[in-house]
Order: C-alpha cells, then structure tokens, then sequence
C-alpha cells in the first residue's frame, strides 16, 4: 500500500486514527461492516471467538471492522488448526471481490510525494488497498511456516521450561534477569534522588530502562502480560505501540501506511529518495529518538485531555508514563 491516508501528516495524530481510517478503507474495498473480520476476501464473525482467543481478546477487538489477512498469517503457524477454527465463524464472501494480487501493485511514488501529504483515493478513484501478499500455499511464506512449525513443535518438545504455559513464554532465566534489571532500575532511580548523585545515576537508569524497554516490546507482541507495562517505563505506550508497532509496522513496513514511517516526519524521512537533509541522518537519528518519549506523553495528554480521541487506561498511571 503505497497510498496515504487523509491525517497521515497530521501532528498530534493518535493511533486511534490510523486505525479509523485503515479500517474505513477496507470496508470500502471489501464491502463488509464495523462489526465483521475479513480473511483473505471472506467475511467472519469473530464476536462470539472473543474470550476463547488464544492469544487475547484484545488483538480481535482492536482489529474489528478490518481486514485481517497479514496478522492471520502471520501470527498462527499451524495453518490447518487455525484456518479450521476460523471456518466455524464464515458469514459470507466479501460482497465486494477485491482484484487478484498482481493487480494491486502499485508504482513507487516520486520522492517529493514521500514528503507531500497523499490523496486517499487513487488515480482509478479506489480506496488505499493493503500490501498485496498472496499467500499461496505453495509460495515461500507458507512454505517457510510449514517448516517452522516442524521446528516449533520439537523445540517444544525439548523444551526444559514447563511452566503452566508449557513450553512456551520466557525462560526462567529471562524472567530472573527481568526481576533484577527491574530491581536495579529502582535503585538507579532511588540514587538519582540523593543529594550530589551526579549525572552517574541518570545514565546508569537510562541504560536499564533501555533494556526494560526492550523487554516490554517483546511482551507487547504476545498474548497480554504483565511484561508489555515495562514499556510504559519508558513514556511510550505499550497499548498505542500495539496499533503503531504490531499491527501497522510489522504488517505494512516501510509504506505510506506504515505508522511509524509517518510518526517521525518531518524530523526524518525515511521513504524513497526524500529531502536533502537525510545525508545527515545517520548524525542525528539518535537525537530525534531521544526526544520521541516526551514528545508521545505530550500528545498522549493532548490527545486524552484536549482532543478526547483516545482513552485513557491504567497503564497511563505506571511511572514515567
């Protein structure tokens, strides 16, 4: 998908809205309502599959009314159990038969409309359609599933970690090493408030909360647990970096419907050729990043407080965020 939708440049613009408008252009494309799923050009019902989810409810509420397709696929390597409980909840096939694959390409943008906002429609007046996968069976991505599914199951097998969850989850040793880079982020955290700490403490805390960072991003991508709320240590959002990270980057990299392609513009433009000023990316790349915790808890409070476009939750109240 390499058209933009319409508050792509939007500042201050919430997930909440990539979300709106994604799922508005499908429907449009598809012809089906709010309240359904598409799958590969089929209608579902998943409503009453909520709460049995295996990997949560939320990841099926927050995509109702989508097409689905890239997250299916991606997310269930077991194609023969997975596609046989989604047959159970068939409504109908999409009222509005989307073109075969290969007819979805669409041509690179010039790099001065990477930068200028994009129109919604297309110059045939359709709607943004999504990265166009096939997913044929005898294709390298569910060829390469097949595989790892072999590889999962004897890992598994081997596995040592048999927890309630069986073989699956973190380690002990992750979850022992997660404790204590959370117990000395604390402590950092407690020393920078002595008298005369110096900056030692805060570079100290930063490099731990660096790594719970990256802990919670991996929480984030599975079932929900305690362990996504480490990211909110961080100022970000672990429930926004769901839509903006999960949902939008892993399944449309490095497209105009790519969240986080959009989110860092202007201070960086990373599709096609873009601006002059992307010789000196690699100087000031980190800087920018720096920056980005802040600059999302203002717009987290602009968009809750002021705008009223995007809940508030619990998290919100976890330290730093």
């Amino acid at each position: 998908m390499d058209r933009a939708l319409p508050s792509r440049n939007a500042l201050f613009s919430c997930r909440r809205a990539w979300m709106k408008e994604m799922g508005e252009a499908q429907r449009e494309r598809f012809g089906h309502s709010a309240h359904e799923w598409v799958v590969h050009g089929k209608v579902y019902d998943l409503a009453p599959y909520l709460a049995s989810h295996p990997g949560g409810r939320h990841w099926l509420e927050l995509t109702q009314g989508m097409d689905v397709t890239p997250l299916f696929e991606s997310h269930h390597v077991d194609d023969a159990k997975t596609r046989a409980v989604l047959g159970q909840f068939y409504v109908r096939d999409c009222p509005n038969t989307p073109p075969p694959a290969s007819a979805l390409r669409q041509p690179l943008l010039s790099p001065e409309a990477s930068v200028a906002p994009q129109s919604n429609k297309g110059a045939d007046g359709s709607s943004p359609v999504e990265a166009d996968f096939s997913f044929l069976d005898s294709g390298f991505y569910r060829s390469f599933k097949r595989r790892a599914l072999g590889a999962l199951r004897t890992a598994e097998e081997n596995s040592k970690n048999k927890s309630k969850r069986g073989a699956r989850g973190p380690t002990m040793e992750m979850r022992a090493l997660t404790w204590a880079l959370l117990l000395a982020w604390l402590s950092a955290l407690v020393w920078c408030c002595s008298a005369r700490s110096g900056s030692v403490p805060a570079v100290v805390a930063g490099i731990l909360l660096n790594a719970l960072a990256g802990i919670g991003h991996n929480g984030m991508h599975t079932a929900p647990t305690w362990w996504r709320w480490l990211l909110d240590l961080s100022l970000f959002s672990s429930h926004e970096w769901t839509i903006s990270h999960c949902l939008s980057h892993h399944h449309y990299p490095g497209t105009q419907a790519d969240f986080e392609v959009a989110a860092i513009e202007p201070f960086i433009y990373s599709l096609y050729a873009g601006p002059a000023n992307n010789a000196y990316l690699p100087f000031y790349f980190w800087s920018v990043l720096c920056i980005l915790g802040p600059f999302e808890l203002l717009a987290r409070l602009i968009n809750i407080v002021l705008r009223r476009i995007q809940p508030w939750r619990p998290e919100h109240l976890l330290p730093g965020a």
